[in-house]
């Protein structure tokens, strides 16, 4: 077919509030309609993100192009460009959004959290797929397929969570750009579809050649929009962050807020939301508030502070102790309750499904722990399946994840053979092949005891097994996972775990003089390591003030509070930290004040020779046998 000779006009709705695309005036050649479908529309207009560096910026596109000589060229051609102009708006946006939220988390200055650098390194990925959509030459369908493929907005929708320390309105800023990234989202469907079929098209149609000689450019032409891809690269690019300052008011967070006017922004008791979005509350290490759990279908628990609102059903009282109570313990009730609490909410439904494992059964949450202390231990039992707990672990589309995985199998979640039911002494390389000599004694004390609920019958059976073992006052327990004891053997450190927030002094090997607590933390089907002797000479260990064990902790597990960033010089040199455990810290989330000091001792082993120390003196282990 021959040429018309004439240049296409490139149609209007190249920016963003201009005509849509398929309302375009007449021009000589026209985008080619896929069948059943019609043509992307122009997205919706772009909340306005400028600050002082950026309101005065414009994004360059152009009206003009060059095309083929035959009328098919044309058509591809146009249809090619405007696909890009679009998946480039889709992306400009998209970035924008993401921008918003990190804004949110440098507002309350919560950089160090995991779901600020995935949006850091997010907004980084996207500035790129935009620059080479802009540079790209050799325009085809199968590169604007790559592109579209690249854009996993599930993923990005759930690291959009606040902060522990957000205030209402900052959340309600962060669930308005999940909003608009959902948008985002099925737009980028809607386009991905299309350029599919396009592909589809060119496949079936081998005999006609498609080519394109010289493709377009898109000329840069000033448009009014308030965030330039090519100064965010640049400014991503720089050494130092970007921060918030004084003058950036008219930021799309900040004008969210205007909508706020005349609310104290300040936490406060009851700041966690029944709609609020679970992943908001489990990245921020939050509670919903336990007495609405009947108003949403699930059954009431009891908690540490409040007691059980009416009688106590007999599942849970085999919990408590004879006088109605669980020291050190912060909740007791039906699974499903308590992953609805965390905002697990993806679990609540997984529970009692018949596709899963898992029951909806009475368990505890310990003083000091956090509800993704159940999570861990359903998956270290096969009750959940990976792909479930990843999602709720927001350990999705993380290689780290995949490195964690490699120690948790299910040979080692067992009770070793030829464990005696009295105390007897056995190598610790008979009960664990895998284990390594390493700074461990050769031989240690051990037995197991029948798991009961209730608190009183468990210890009174275990103090008839062990004698005086447990009236030394030189004694540390830890309470674990059968699975986390035959890691510690085969490797004496501690777990690193970014996502929790239930290691009140940071990373360090913990472990308690509190015999009781121990025993919450080492499950049903569990153990209770116990050291005995440990020798702290040539050692530094720091005994924090009552306010510097205020400013550890509030640093630590993210509250909402304000205390001091410089430590003393203690921290940085210790090889041990010894104090209080925290009383009941859901409350000091809630409530947003300091939680209290309880009677119980923690002891941390936070250097390497502080590790090398409290393995060698590894005296005993209590099995729990379920």
């Amino acid at each position: 077919m021959e040429s018309s000779g004439e240049k296409p006009e490139m149609p209007p709705g190249t920016g963003y509030r201009d005509t849509p695309l398929d309302t375009a005036p007449d021009r000589q050649v026209q985008i080619p309609v896929l069948p059943s479908r019609s043509y992307v529309q122009s997205p919706p207009e772009i909340p306005e993100t400028s600050t002082e560096s950026t309101s005065n910026r414009s994004e360059t596109l152009t009206d003009t192009t060059t095309t083929p000589g035959t009328e098919v060229g044309n058509q591809e051609a146009l249809y090619l460009l405007q696909a890009r102009v679009l998946l480039q708006r889709i992306i400009h946006k998209s970035c924008a959004f993401l921008r918003g939220a990190m804004e949110v988390f440098e507002t309350h200055d919560a950089e160090y959290y995991s779901h600020y650098v995935w949006l850091k390194a997010r907004l980084g990925e996207y500035l790129a797929y935009w620059k080479e959509l802009d540079d790209e030459q050799d325009l085809t369908v199968k590169f604007l397929q790559n592109i579209t493929s690249l854009l996993s907005f599930d993923v990005d929708i759930r690291r959009l969570s606040s902060p522990r320390n957000a205030t209402r309105a900052s959340r309600d800023k962060m669930q308005f750009l999940r909003d608009s990234m959902r948008v985002a989202r099925s737009e980028t469907t809607q386009l991905r579809d299309q350029i599919y079929d396009a592909v589809a098209r060119q496949e079936e149609d081998k005999d006609v050649e498609i080519t394109f000689p010289g493709l377009p450019r898109i000329e840069e032409t000033p448009l009014t929009v308030d965030f330039d891809m090519a100064t965010e690269l640049d400014a991503f690019l720089q050494p130092s962050p970007r921060k918030l300052t004084s003058e950036d008011s008219d930021t799309l967070t900040e004008r969210l807020q205007d909508k706020d006017d005349g609310h104290d922004d300040s936490p406060r008791s009851g700041d966690t939301s029944d709609s609020e979005e679970g992943w908001d509350i489990v990245a921020r290490g939050g509670w919903r508030d336990p007495s609405n759990l009947r108003k949403h279908g699930l059954r009431a628990v009891w908690t540490g502070r409040g007691g059980y609102p009416g009688k106590i059903p007999d599942d849970i009282a085999e919990w408590l102790d004879e006088d109605g109570t669980r020291r050190g313990t912060q909740f007791i009730g039906p699974i499903k309750s308590l992953f609805w609490i965390g905002g697990y909410d993806e679990l609540v439904q997984a529970v009692d499904d018949p596709a899963f494992t898992i029951e909806d059964e009475v368990q505890i949450i310990p003083g000091g722990a956090k509800v993704g202390y159940l999570v861990d231990r359903y998956y270290e039992d096969g009750k959940i399946p990976e792909y479930i707990y990843r999602r709720a672990m927001g350990y999705e589309d993380d290689i780290i994840f995949r490195q964690r995985l490699t120690v948790l199998t299910a040979r080692i979640n067992v009770l070793p053979r030829a464990i005696p039911d009295n105390p007897q002494s056995r190598t610790i390389r008979s009960m664990y092949p895998l284990s390594r000599p390493q700074s461990l004694p050769e031989s240690v004390a051990c037995f197991k005891v029948k798991r009961e609920k209730k608190r009183e019958k468990l210890v009174k059976q275990i103090r008839q097994k062990a004698g005086d073992l447990l009236e030394s006052n030189d004694m540390w327990f830890r309470g674990l996972t059968r699975t986390a004891l035959a890691c510690t053997l085969a490797f004496f450190i501690p777990a690193i775990a970014t996502k929790s927030q239930d290691n009140e002094f940071g990373p360090g090997f913990y472990a308690t003089n509190d015999f009781d607590k121990a025993l919450d933390y080492c499950g049903v089907a569990g153990a209770v390591m116990i050291f005995k002797s440990l020798d702290l000479r040539r050692l530094k260990v720091w005994e924090p003030t009552v306010e510097e064990w205020k400013q550890l902790i509030t640093t630590w597990t993210g509250l909402p509070l304000s205390v001091s960033e410089d430590f003393p010089q203690q921290y940085r040199d210790a090889d041990f930290i010894r104090g209080p455990i925290s009383e009941s810290p859901s409350e000091g989330n809630q409530k947003s004040h300091f939680p209290d000091r309880s009677q119980s001792d923690q002891l941390v082993a936070v250097s390497y020779e502080g590790c090398e120390r409290l393995s060698q003196s590894l005296h005993t282990i209590i099995y729990m046998d379920d």
